[in-house]
């Protein structure tokens, strides 16, 4: 499971130091010693980072369409 949170950070531009200290910051215990129920909780967070991610493209573009049709 640790090796998926390293590929689902590396979606997210993360290197992997990044994604275990994320996950460490989550978890209050270093990356190595994090079992599945914690990793369930990291790819939770993902989760809602690329939620996060999605909706924020979402108003950009709806942003930008709105400011084409004004012109």
């Amino acid at each position: 499971m640790r090796a998926a949170a390293l590929r689902l950070g590396a979606l997210l531009g993360w290197q992997a130091h990044e994604v275990a200290a994320f996950a460490e910051a989550l978890c209050g215990r270093p990356f190595d010693d994090l079992g599945a129920a914690d990793l369930a909780g990291v790819f939770d967070e993902y989760d809602e980072v690329a939620a996060a991610i999605v909706a924020r493209l979402g108003r950009r573009g709806r942003r930008g369409g709105a400011r084409a049709r004004r012109d």
